[in-house]
């Protein structure tokens, strides 16, 4: 037993216990010479000193180097320090070279053995190899310095966007911002603040506030899912409201956890004031229409109401006035399009009886562009006045029935309508063609590129239209 705490007899440490250490160790006297090692302290080594070989070293390894890399003179191994100042040394760290220039991170250990006099006769060095953990720390480190490099270059690549961004952890609290979202909220929040939200004060686009709780990112948050297509106001302090679209995504761990959210925000200004100006000028055009039709019915009137022109003014009248009512149609739609049933549903109007059926009408909704709704409006109004003159509407008991369908045809679709009446008067081919048929002619096949068979069989008269469906046509709300 030691009489000096940190010290040791050399009567306790015979060769012995030096083999029965789980660690590497060798024995030194006072001038460094290696008197004993265990197996452990040769095997990390890479080498089998000599016993009593005197190392410049003061260690039995071919060379040292310190934490760093760089070499370690003799005078400052630990061996050396520790044998000059008579103090234990402890948790040194250093490189071990072997012969075969592999090296190793080890850890050291040293007490100084003395005698029963308490003077210094030499050392005891307990050492580990420690690599591995070293290896680990220093890809920890390496992978720490390398997320740091990430998260400076991600928050740069946010900043750099010109599109307001946040974002927010699974609470709610405001973990990030960049400059754009300061400037569209008008305030630089406090980070750490939960509210979902930067923004002084949020409203819906009616003008009404709008609850922390109700925000997108808020709802995204608590039911864990994404919520689109929400348009809010912000309002700032100074008090000028600027409306936005969120695009919340949640952000989610390895197990699907929810772990935080991000949320861009869009200043919609510009297109809110575009399409208010849009509404505008297609109400105006709208407008310019109406009135130049209007002026057209009048030329109309005042030049050809002469005694036996009055008939061919209410058809031209009549004509113009299915004209109209299309173009009323598709301005309700600002122009987009309308929809096979309601167009056909407007020429028919004017002819249902209440309480008595006269049309039976069948077939799924149908999208037309503004082309082919025009078309289809004078076509259908052709056939519902010739009905009305001469065929199945002509009387009480007629019925006119339109069935369409749409079929594919080499990848093409194509709308398939069968305008069939019954019931009517017995018709029979007309001796000549008139202005009526040679319109639905030329709307079918050289506006809307169809195919159109017109028959008159004694019981009515049948129409097939086959239009091909153009793939721009847009649907219609």
């Amino acid at each position: 037993m030691s009489a000096v705490p940190g010290t040791t007899r050399q009567s306790a440490v015979p060769a012995e216990a030096i083999d029965l250490l789980p660690v590497a160790a060798y024995v030194s006297d006072r001038d460094g010479n290696i008197l004993r090692f265990n197996e452990a302290a040769m095997s990390l080594w890479g080498r089998r000193p000599r016993p009593g070989e005197h190392q410049e070293t003061f260690c039995g390894a071919f060379r040292l180097f310190r934490a760093d890399g760089s070499p370690m003179a003799p005078r400052d191994t630990p061996m050396a320090r520790m044998l000059r100042d008579g103090q234990p040394l402890r948790n040194a760290e250093m490189w071990i070279e072997r012969p075969n220039g592999r090296r190793v991170f080890s850890v050291v250990n040293i007490d100084p053995v003395r005698s029963a006099r308490g003077q210094l006769t030499g050392a005891i060095s307990c050492f580990q190899d420690i690599t591995g953990r070293k290896e680990a720390e220093d890809a920890l480190r390496r992978h720490r310095t390398m997320l740091r490099a990430q998260e400076r270059h991600f928050r740069s690549m946010l900043e750099a966007l010109p599109l307001a961004l946040y974002t927010t952890d699974a609470d709610g609290r405001i973990t990030f911002f960049n400059e754009a979202a300061v400037r569209l909220w008008g305030v630089r929040p406090a980070l750490g603040s939960r509210d979902c939200s930067g923004s002084w004060r949020l409203c819906w686009p009616d003008g009404r506030e709008m609850d922390r709780d109700e925000t997108p990112l808020a709802v995204s948050l608590r039911e864990g899912r994404r919520v689109t297509g929400t348009e809010t106001v912000i309002e700032r302090p100074d008090g000028r409201r600027v409306p936005c679209t969120p695009y919340p995504m949640l952000l989610r761990n390895d197990f699907g956890e929810v772990m935080g959210a991000v949320n861009v925000l869009v200043d919609i200004t510009h297109r809110k004031q575009s399409e208010e100006r849009l509404h505008l000028l297609i109400n105006e055009l709208n407008h310019r229409v109406k009135n130049a039709l209007a002026t057209v019915q009048s030329i109309a009137a005042l030049t050809m109401r002469d005694g036996e022109c009055d008939t061919h003014y209410e058809l031209f009248e009549a004509r113009l006035g299915a004209l109209s009512r299309a173009h009323e149609l598709l301005a309700r739609h600002n122009w987009a399009g309308a929809t096979l049933g309601s167009l056909l549903s407007q020429e028919l109007a004017p002819y249902r009886e209440a309480g008595r059926p006269r049309f039976r009408v069948r077939g799924t909704e149908v999208p037309l562009g503004a082309p082919a709704a025009l078309a289809l409006a004078m076509i259908f109004h052709e056939l519902a006045t010739n009905a009305a003159k001469y065929g199945a509407l002509s009387n009480s008991d007629g019925l006119v029935e339109v069935i369409w369908e749409i079929q594919s045809r080499e990848g093409v679709n194509w709308l398939a309508m069968d305008w069939i009446e019954r019931d009517g008067p017995r018709v029979s081919p007309p001796a000549r063609r008139g202005f009526g048929s040679r319109l639905i002619e030329r709307n079918v096949t050289g506006q809307l590129g169809g195919r159109l068979v017109y028959e008159h069989p004694a019981e009515g008269v049948r129409c097939r239209l086959e239009l091909p469906l153009r793939v721009e046509a847009p649907a219609v709300s």
